[in-house]
């Protein structure tokens, strides 16, 4: 049996080229390359991970397929044989907006659902407690997992991100960073571990 093929797409980004992309579309790399698979174009690909970071801009996500060269619809886009859509990131947070385009939501962090598409295929990550799979009914539970085991990240403004926490500590009426999830800090001497490699 020949091993998946992923490829990866930030549609949040504006230039297609690796040095421009997100944190998570580097972790997701990170996570696929660690595992001795290999990431190819999308049109080579049998699943895309799709990483954008809001659903208001969900068309990015549009765009950034069609300038791959994957159909936009789902549906079409299965009767024709094309790769299956995975999205992630804050926009699938709001995972009904792309029931049309994308096959399954990550919604939440994506350590855990991750970790089982790579190792266990599409179908059993579909299964998981925060997969939103378009045209079921069942509830889904946002993931609060979050990657810290992995390695320090050089971000796009070549400045290297370690994360001391996640989410905020505040309730912002405006802000849905302090609603959305549980705030979580990173454990104190795994985090000046990774600071001390660094320096």
């Amino acid at each position: 049996m020949t091993p998946t093929r992923y490829a990866l797409i930030d549609a949040t980004a504006h230039d297609t080229q690796d040095r421009f992309a997100g944190l998570a579309y580097r972790y997701v790399r990170w996570e696929i390359e660690r595992r001795g698979l290999e990431v190819v174009s999308p049109r080579q690909a049998d699943v895309v991970l799709v990483s954008a970071i809001a659903a208001p801009e969900w068309r990015s996500v549009v765009r950034s397929l069609k300038a791959a060269g994957i159909r936009v619809d789902r549906e079409r886009r299965r009767q024709m044989g094309g790769p299956a859509v995975v999205l992630g990131g804050q926009a699938a947070m709001a995972p009904a907006v792309f029931d049309s385009t994308v096959d399954v939501c990550c919604v939440g962090e994506g350590k855990r659902f991750l970790a089982v598409l790579l190792d266990r295929g599409l179908e059993v990550a579909k299964a998981e407690v925060n997969a939103w799979v378009p045209g079921e009914s069942r509830e889904v539970v946002p993931d609060d997992e979050f990657p810290w085991d992995a390695p320090p990240v050089l971000a796009n403004d070549g400045i290297v991100r370690i994360y001391a926490s996640r989410g905020c500590k505040k309730k912002c009426l405006f802000c849905q960073t302090g609603w959305q999830m549980l705030y979580q800090e990173n454990d104190e001497e795994r985090l000046f571990h990774q600071y001390r490699q660094l320096i």
